[in-house]
């Protein structure tokens, strides 16, 4: 079966070898690691490291790393989505709120914002993240959550998953 989102990293340019289900890139001095648990039950199925000597957040890291990531997550779960239904296995809110936030300018931002949605509850967000709020929306409602935007005020929106 073929696993698209393995071979967008064997094809990258700075990938150099793979064990097991753990698959290495390195540019320059810093190596990086994307590894696939593939549980269901994971909230993190596919998860990254890497070998900076600071603690670095994954908004810190290379855009060319953080692109990857997010094409591997797309993939991964766009080939899941099957065996997830058919197991009554909707992806975590979380992970896609996180995955979401990765590839945008101020990620770790955006990820904060609203990183303790969850169904029910309903997040207060300023106006200007309303371009990022309707990018998550669209993931979060191709994993069948349904989500609503309503101004709350003229700076002000909420964001709820019903």
């Amino acid at each position: 079966m073929k696993e698209p989102e393995k071979e967008i990293i064997r094809n990258h340019p700075y990938f150099v070898k793979e064990k097991k289900n753990v698959f290495y890139l390195q540019k320059d001095e810093e190596m990086y690691q994307i590894i696939f648990r593939g549980e269901l039950d994971e909230e993190f199925p596919v998860s990254y490291n890497h070998t900076s000597r600071n603690i670095i957040s994954i908004w810190e890291l290379e855009n060319w790393f953080k692109e990857l990531y997010y094409q591997v997550n797309q993939l991964y779960f766009q080939k899941d989505r099957i065996r997830r239904i058919l197991n009554g296995k909707r992806r975590y809110i979380f992970n896609i709120i996180y995955v979401s936030s990765v590839i945008e300018e101020k990620g770790g931002e955006c990820n904060y914002l609203i990183a303790s949605a969850r169904e029910g509850k309903t997040e207060v967000v300023k106006k200007k993240y309303l371009p990022w709020l309707n990018r998550v929306k669209v993931h979060l409602e191709k994993e069948g959550y349904q989500v609503s935007l309503k101004e709350k005020n003229e700076e002000e929106i909420l964001f709820t998953i019903h």
